[in-house]
């Protein structure tokens, strides 16, 4: 009797087919074969197969969407040393070449934060030279001219990049946690974020506390002003906000010295000259806990007055 051949499964004979279509060069056809496959059994041998095939079809994007399936697999076998690399590799390839300069760095500066960008370029062997170049011609379209990236060393540079990417995009906050902790940052440039941070985050508290044990940032160093000099220039600034529209912020400090500037918005005209009087760190809760409700703003008065400082 002879031997039974069992018949291939579908997923074997698509793969078949579609290696066949690859090796005579009808690669869009390979493509849209292995497709088919990968529905039918998606595994990460085959998704490796459809990235390589969409870069040999010029189109990265493609690579980018089919490698995210097991994107955290890749990152996973790269940070355990395991042999197959070629995931994150095509995946880094992918985001240079179509410019996703922020998803590049919030991979590399999040998933990827213990390893430099040095070392992700030499064990994956790729050449973020392009990339840096691109994204610093980015940052200058985009009026960043304050920023030379050129002077620091490139395992730097795209640490700082991030930073101005992310103030450029009026995320002040993110750009103060990747740039404060950076000693190759300017302290001027230190200070320019830490300003954009109170103008533009109305809701976050900044202090000195806060930044030293947050970001390790001594702000004596901060554009070689002293501490309370520093208080001084933010204190300016924030009289120039009221002075536009004295309705919308607060100005909350600790009682006896800026220990803590904070701006807050107001929905009320709660406070018609805030620049003058000082409210109480306690106060400021006393205030977000109430909303501005109607009932408690003669307490907050009557707790404003109390703190009144006299103009000199």
């Amino acid at each position: 009797m002879a031997d039974i051949i069992p018949f291939p499964d579908d997923y074997t004979r698509l793969v078949q087919a579609g290696k066949q279509a690859e090796n005579s060069g009808k690669l869009k056809e390979a493509y849209q074969v292995y497709s088919q496959a990968y529905k039918v059994n998606p595994n990460l041998s085959l998704n490796l197969i459809m990235a390589r095939l969409s870069f040999d079809l010029e189109d990265p994007d493609q690579a980018l969407f089919v490698l995210e399936d097991y994107l955290d697999d890749y990152v996973k076998a790269y940070q355990l040393g395991q042999d197959n690399q070629e995931g994150l590799a095509l995946y880094l390839r992918g985001l240079a070449e179509e410019n996703r300069y922020e998803d590049f760095i919030a991979l590399v500066d999040g998933q990827l934060v213990d390893y430099s960008y040095d070392q992700i370029e030499a064990d994956l062997n790729l050449d973020l030279k392009d990339f840096m170049a691109r994204y610093q011609g980015h940052l200058k379209k985009l009026n960043q001219d304050l920023f030379s990236l050129g002077q620091f060393p490139p395992s730097q540079q795209i640490d700082i990049a991030s930073a101005y990417y992310a103030f450029d995009r009026d995320d002040y906050f993110q750009a103060c946690q990747i740039a404060l902790p950076n000693r190759y940052v300017h302290p001027i440039t230190k200070t320019a974020l830490i300003q954009g941070l109170l103008v533009k985050d109305f809701d976050q508290t900044i202090s000195y506390p806060f930044l030293k044990e947050t970001y390790q940032v001594d702000l004596s160093q901060l554009a070689g002003v002293k501490e309370d000099a520093f208080g001084r220039q933010l204190e300016g600034l924030a009289e120039d906000l009221f002075q536009a529209d004295p309705t919308k912020v607060a100005l909350v400090k600790n009682e006896g010295w800026l220990d803590y500037l904070i701006l807050y918005p107001l929905h009320r005209k709660l406070i018609t000259d805030p620049a003058s009087w000082v409210l109480s760190y306690q106060g400021y809760f006393d205030l977000e806990a109430s909303g501005g409700e109607e009932s408690d703003q003669g307490r907050l008065f009557s707790q404003i007055q109390r703190l009144k400082l006299s103009d000199s």
